[in-house]
């Protein structure tokens, strides 16, 4: 699918197609190396961040802008680390909320095992 596209567009518009978006985002190893072999010299993942100069080219992070982007924060987002600081952000909470659901999940099962062992 990935070179029938890339073929069909390159047909269609008379230039050469060399980035690409993965649908949604998601991608692994072998789609990665289908990208690379398809003739693509860029891939757009849906990970929050700014590309760097040492970034892998077919792994790229995005910055994310919508219609409720003001200009000030579009330029902040381009311009600084704002982006960077919000992807950690997110990941420092994602894990918190992850540590948080396992251990009420561990106080739940001591519970559920109490009550069942004491024939509540």
């Amino acid at each position: 699918e990935i070179f029938g596209c890339k073929d069909d567009l390159e047909t269609l518009f008379g230039v050469e197609i060399t980035d690409f978006c993965y649908p949604f985002g998601e991608f692994n190893k072998s789609i990665l190396n289908i990208t690379e072999h398809a003739g693509f010299l860029t891939a757009t993942t849906m990970k929050r961040g700014r590309a760097k100069v040492n970034s892998n080219k077919l792994m790229l992070p995005r910055v994310h802008i919508t219609h409720h982007t003001l200009p000030y924060l579009f330029l902040a987002k381009i311009l600084s680390n704002y982006e960077d600081k919000r992807y950690k952000i997110y990941k420092i909470f994602l894990f918190s909320f992850v540590v948080i659901l396992q251990s009420y999940n561990v106080i739940f099962t001591q519970i559920a095992a109490s009550l069942y062992f004491n024939n509540f």
